[in-house]
Order: C-alpha cells, then sequence, then structure tokens
C-alpha cells in the first residue's frame, strides 16, 4: 500500500515534482542556517513545510521524512520540548528501520540523538540503553577505529559519568582517547579534549595526581595546534588553573588562569561570562592566597564587565 501511494503522489504531481523536490532540498538547508542562527521557531515552520512536500511526493514512509522528523526532533529539543522531541525521534527511528535492512548510519544517529533527549528527561539508564544500542550497530557498519564510533564511546561516557559510575565512564574515556590517537596522527583537537574530558572525570573521582597529568598532556597537545586561540583549550586552562589552586599551587594556578582570560579575550566572539567567572576565579585565588589587592583588582573588572 504504501509503495502504491508513493507512485501515485508522484504521478499525480508529475508537472511540479521537480520544481517540489528541489523546495523541499532548500527548505533543508534553510533548517541547517535558522537553527544556527537560533531562529528555532523559523527552523520548525521550515522543516514541517518540507514535511508537507515530501509527504505529497513520496508518501508517509520514506527516507527523507525520516530524515525531516529527524532535524524537527532535534530543533524541538532545542526548544526544550523534550516530550515532544522523544515522541518525533522514535517515529524518526522506528521509520528507518522499517525502511532499510540491517544496520544503518540513520539508526545509530537516531539512537544517539534519542539518548541526548532521554538525558534532558534525567532518563540516563534508558539513555545508556540507547548509546549502547547506537555503539553495537556503529561496530557492525563501521568497524574500529572509526569517527562514529569514537563520538558513540565519548557519549556513553559522559552518561556514565553523570550516573555517578566512575570506574566505568574511566573505562569508555581511555577506549575514546585510545580511538582518538588512532583516528588522528599527530596533535588533534579532538585527541586533547579526550584528555581534558578524562581529567575532569579523575577529578570528580577525587584523583588529583592523575587529573593533573590529563590535564597537562592535554595542554601539550594544544600547544603544538598551529592555532591555540580555541574555547576547549581556555577551558583546560582554566579547569586546571582551578584544581592547582585547591591543591595550594597558587603561582602556577594564577599563571594558567590568566593565560586562560587572555584565551577568552582573544577568541572572535567574546563569551563575557566565561571572561566573567574567571575574574571572580582569579579573585579567589588571590584571596586565599593572601594578596588582597589583586584580589580587589579581580573583582572591580568583574564588576565592570557588561
Amino acid at each position: 500500500r504504501g509503495r502504491r501511494r508513493q507512485e501515485a503522489a508522484a504521478c499525480s504531481r508529475a508537472g511540479h515534482s521537480r520544481r517540489d523536490s528541489t523546495v523541499a532540498a532548500g527548505r533543508k538547508d534553510l533548517v541547517v542556517l535558522q537553527r544556527r542562527q537560533g531562529k528555532l521557531d523559523a527552523a520548525a515552520a521550515s522543516v514541517r513545510e518540507a514535511l508537507s512536500v515530501q509527504r505529497a511526493l513520496y508518501g508517509d514512509e520514506h527516507v527523507t521524512v525520516a530524515e525531516s522528523l529527524f532535524n524537527l526532533a532535534a530543533i524541538l529539543r532545542d526548544r526544550g520540548q523534550y516530550e515532544k522531541a522523544e515522541d518525533v525521534q522514535r517515529r524518526s527511528l522506528a521509520m528507518v528501520r522499517s525502511l532499510t535492512d540491517g544496520p544503518h548510519p540513520g539508526v545509530s544517529a537516531n539512537l544517539n540523538n534519542l539518548a541526548l533527549v532521554l538525558e534532558e528527561q534525567g532518563r540516563l539508564e534508558e539513555a545508556e540503553e540507547a548509546l549502547r544500542q547506537a555503539l553495537e550497530v556503529n561496530r557492525t557498519l563501521f568497524g574500529s577505529p572509526h569517527p562514529e564510533i569514537a563520538n558513540t564511546v565519548s557519549n556513553l561516557a559522559s552518561n556514565l559519568e553523570e550516573q555517578g559510575r566512575y570506574e566505568a565512564a574511566a573505562t569508555q574515556r581511555r577506549k575514546a582517547l585510545r580511538l582518538r590517537r588512532a583516528l588522528h596522527d599527530g596533535p588533534h583537537p579532538l585527541v586533547a579534549e579526550q584528555l581534558h574530558n578524562l581529567a575532569s572525570l579523575h577529578g570528580a573521582r577525587g584523583r588529583p595526581a592523575a587529573a593533573d597529568s590529563a590535564y597537562r598532556a592535554a595542554q601539550r597537545v594544544y600547544q603544538q595546534l598551529e592555532n591555540t586561540n580555541r574555547p576547549s583549550y581556555a577551558n583546560t586552562l582554566s579547569n586546571h588553573g582551578r584544581l592547582l589552586r585547591e591543591q595550594g599551587s597558587f603561582a602556577e594556578a594564577a599563571s594558567l588562569l590568566k593565560k586562560a582570560l587572555s584565551v577568552r579575550r582573544s577568541l572572535p566572539e567574546t563569551d563575557s561570562t566565561r571572561i566573567q567567572e574567571l575574574h571572580s576565579e582569579l579573585h579567589t585565588l588571590y584571596t586565599d592566597w593572601d594578596k588582597p589587592d589583586l584580589a580587589q583588582k579581580y573583582e572591580a573588572a568583574s564588576a565592570q564587565l557588561p
């Protein structure tokens, strides 16, 4: 029945099908742009218009319809409409599964995004199961190492960490790091990111020495890159500085926090919230270090920020 409906729709609109297909494709590009710009209401309207065209052209069940449902679920998640996003994501997942034979990238992509929306609702164990299913699909599809496997392993590690299952999370973090190193010859931001994540996890587990070592390794990777003006590098510097302050290593902590502040200020898009946090962190550091004049300097600088 579904195939007959598709053929009937294509036949009845033969004179317009090419134009309408182009309209739907154009809507897809527009949705991506609107979502990047944060115009979520407009993006939702655009994807619904694309869905209407696709359903008229191809019927209710088609890969392009599933793709638009996937995009709509992401927009609903961005808008904080998590229950609606989950429903649409599950519809996209079921459609891809019904239209494809065996493992398919669309299945793993839907499972990954389903995990995200479940996590937003605090349903961490259900999200973990979705991620493990996605990982199995990706391993069947791609073998290892592969970027999609590395992404899913990293997401699984974050999920386990959020559940407080630190040993299991550490195992997955190390797997993600090994995968990133296998995928990238030489220094790479994603290797540094995994080292940063591992350092943060060590800190959460109360292992400051291991955290310090991983933060230093992440910084060495960043410093070998052509461009170190990255938000992720600033995050590593500030988190390492915070760790050292808590350990009483005030001089090195101050150096790292100031460097993080310099990186933040040099970025094309200034993040005033992060800059204010760094001023506050430096104020706390100099207070703990019993340097009231410097503490006052950063407190005053923080107050002057917009």
